[in-house]
């Protein structure tokens, strides 16, 4: 898995209605945990994470959010690469 950072505008997600706490909570502390994606022809899909998403949206919050790829395969050094590379 990798991590990068963007904006939620750069995220496909599904608009997901969320409690004050959350909101609060963000706007406190920030968040705790990366969101989840999933790149599929150069696509940002979100997989775990369309609440908080849907908080950045509803913010107009634009500022990079953490993310992590879970399906980063085009790295070396990656488990995949030592998977395919038998020199």
């Amino acid at each position: 898995m990798r991590s990068k950072y963007l904006s939620v505008n750069d995220l496909t997600f599904t608009y997901t209605p969320y409690d004050d706490a959350l909101k609060q909570s963000y706007l406190n502390h920030g968040f705790s945990f990366p969101i989840t994606i999933h790149i599929v022809d150069g696509v940002n899909i979100v997989k775990d994470g369309h609440k908080r998403c849907s908080l950045l949206a509803d913010l107009k919050d634009d500022s990079p959010v953490l993310c992590n790829v879970d399906n980063a395969f085009e790295k070396a050094g990656n488990t995949y690469w030592g998977k395919m590379n038998h020199h």
